[in-house]
């Protein structure tokens, strides 16, 4: 890729997310919007609701420990009820937040393995819009079902794997936070790297120097990657939109940067 610093990479994938969604009322890609948001939606409930499951157990675990009920008691000056509510609210904040955002995390990974051949079918139409005008239909379920053992099914895995390891410290009072940004930046990597993978696809670019590429040039998937990843985290408004938006913004994004001239070059 033509030397871009990675400043000029964040701030055009900021750019082309605030144009993405006016791309797609232009070029009538609301019917894919449709059919990806109502899955998006079913998605994001699921997720959401696990996560609130999830979380709840934890803090009834917690409030039944013999550590809780010690710390209840040694708070002075204040009544047992008082004290149970005031450690209610801080098991709230650092522990079923982080839990909920880790779910909702999962649902980059899982909404590309899921989804799929949709994503590829919107990828081919955009492909179509912004680099090839004359491509053929590349609509192949050998080739879909390569692309997703090889690249869709790996990178889930991986992220929802670092995700699920970092769940225990983003628990961490104050340093929490830290870990998971470092979750959210992960998932967009790994989201990221898709997205660029299915156009590379439709390029006709080989997987293995497909991967390559991708893994030199990391600010270019967590670019494409992070929009989405932020915009998921909405509760069921994310779901909805953000699948066909960071896809579309995907492909601006790489048209911006000259991506396509650039791996036809090399």
């Amino acid at each position: 890729m033509k030397k871009h610093s990675s400043f000029r990479i964040y701030k055009t994938g900021f750019q082309q997310y605030l144009n993405a969604f006016s791309f797609i009322k232009k070029n009538n890609l609301m019917s894919f919007f449709w059919f990806i948001g109502i899955f998006g939606l079913m998605l994001s409930v699921v997720l959401l609701g696990g996560g609130l499951y999830v979380s709840h157990q934890i803090m009834e675990w917690v409030q039944t420990t013999e550590s809780f009920h010690s710390v209840v008691n040694s708070i002075p000056f204040v009544d047992t009820q008082s004290s149970e509510n005031s450690l209610y609210w801080v098991l709230f904040i650092f522990v079923e937040i982080p839990v909920l955002i880790t779910s909702l995390l999962l649902f980059g990974p899982l909404m590309n393995l899921l989804s799929f051949p949709i994503l590829d079918r919107l990828t081919e139409k955009i492909n179509l819009l912004l680099f090839d005008k004359d491509a053929g239909s590349n609509f192949d379920l050998g080739r879909l079902f390569k692309m997703a053992w090889s690249i869709t099914l790996p990178n889930a895995l991986k992220s929802i794997f670092f995700t699920l390891l970092l769940l225990p410290f983003t628990f961490i009072p104050f340093v929490g936070p830290i870990f998971l940004f470092i979750s959210l930046v992960i998932n967009s990597y790994y989201s990221g790297f898709d997205i660029v993978d299915n156009f590379f696809e439709n390029w006709d670019i080989k997987v293995k120097d497909s991967k390559r590429y991708i893994t030199n040039h990391k600010s270019l998937s967590i670019s494409i990657g992070f929009g989405g990843s932020l915009l998921s985290l909405v509760p069921i408004i994310g779901g909805i939109f953000s699948p066909i938006i960071s896809l579309t913004a995907g492909g601006l994004i790489l048209k911006e940067l000259d991506v396509y001239e650039d791996v036809h070059t090399v």
